[in-house]
């Protein structure tokens, strides 16, 4: 059984959205940018990393990270859910052999 929440916990919105595209910038305790969901002249799109969400205010798209994949990919909440997780597992992996390729190195 996948724990929903330590994937999302585990896969910060802000990563995920910009791994998606979308250029972010900082207001305060939020981010906006561009939304990826229509054609945005200004920056709608806004990220509050401190609930994990987002709200787009040109066209009203909004939820979590797992919404935010599943609109953007065209899955279902499984199908997200699981792209999410195998991102994840596929990042640490990556950091593991970095670190371990440079220890490597420096012997």
């Amino acid at each position: 059984m996948v724990d929903v929440e330590a994937v999302k916990r585990g896969n910060p919105i802000t990563e995920v959205v910009s791994r998606h595209g979308v250029e972010l910038r900082g207001r305060g305790e939020r981010l906006t940018g561009r939304c990826p969901f229509h054609a945005d002249g200004e920056p709608s799109f806004t990220v509050y990393p401190a609930t994990r969400s987002f709200y787009c205010f040109g066209c009203g798209a909004g939820g979590d990270v797992i919404d935010f994949v599943r609109r953007t990919e065209g899955l279902g909440f499984r199908e997200a859910l699981k792209d999410i997780g195998d991102r994840s597992v596929y990042q640490a992996i990556g950091k593991v052999l970095a670190k371990h390729t440079l220890a490597g190195r420096s012997e």
